[in-house]
């Protein structure tokens, strides 16, 4: 499903404020690969890397890579074939957020840490506490969450925009 100005319409009414965490391209597009291959309609078949491609919007060649990765972690399968494609290897109520994240990203594994450089003071390992914690937190909700989740809250949203 390509994110349009309805369904952003309907986010933003029912998401709790901006958000500012960083999550880099690749980590998004696996969410949104996985969601895709979650989906209920996905079910029944392999799904091919130009279609889902095509229907989240993202780059074919990108989106190869980033499936790649996801199957040397075990999240998916590919099958070769006419009828090929990709699939979930295991059910979504049991792949966590931070499975598909931690396939696809090292970044999101732990912030800088200023406090360990050369010129560090007092204050920079009090900020670095926070940064700490609030990676924490952020790590906490992705393990809490699973790709089931995130497809009924795509469900939800789809008939939230088709009652409008």
């Amino acid at each position: 499903m390509l994110w349009s100005i309805r369904t952003e319409a309907a986010f933003r009414k029912n998401s709790p404020g901006p958000y500012s965490m960083k999550v880099t391209v690749r980590s998004e597009y696996a969410c949104l690969a996985m969601m895709e291959l979650a989906s209920p309609g996905a079910k029944k078949r392999p799904l091919r890397v130009l279609d889902m491609a095509k229907g989240q919007g993202i780059s074919p060649q990108f989106l190869v890579q980033v499936l790649q990765q996801l199957r040397a972690s075990g999240l998916v399968e590919s099958i070769r074939g006419a009828a090929g494609g990709f699939s979930l290897a295991r059910s979504p109520s049991k792949i966590t957020m931070a499975d598909i994240v931690d396939a696809v990203d090292d970044a999101a594994r732990m912030p800088r840490i200023a406090f360990l450089e050369e010129k560090a003071t007092k204050e920079m390992g009090v900020i670095t506490g926070l940064w700490q914690e609030l990676h924490r937190k952020q790590r906490k909700v992705l393990v809490e969450t699973t790709l089931a989740e995130m497809v009924a809250r795509l469900v939800s949203l789809d008939d939230l925009v088709y009652m409008i």
